[in-house]
């Protein structure tokens, strides 16, 4: 419980909820997004200082040929930005 306090509050300023697609490795998330910015899906807002993003709502789906890992869903997860290769707005 500590670790999801501490990233709440590192990130409270992401309030805007933004229903994404993220390509990360042989992983699709199909999540919300919370942006710092209003306006939506500016480059900036994408991943902190950190290099993390903050999801919500994620389903992941391994696209490896064969993969048993298919719509696993976790209601909020920090993702390491150097693994993430594409994003689409959905």
């Amino acid at each position: 419980m500590l670790c999801r306090q501490a990233a709440q509050r590192v990130f409270n300023n992401a309030q805007h909820p933004l229903k994404v697609v993220i390509y990360a490795g042989p992983y699709r998330i199909r999540c919300t997004f919370l942006s710092s910015d209003v306006t939506g899906f500016n480059a900036p807002n994408l991943i902190t200082e950190w290099g993390l993003f903050l999801i919500l709502e994620a389903e992941i789906d391994s696209q490896v040929p064969g993969a048993r890992l298919t719509g696993l869903q976790v209601p909020w997860l920090l993702l390491n930005g150097g693994l993430v290769h594409g994003i689409t707005r959905v």
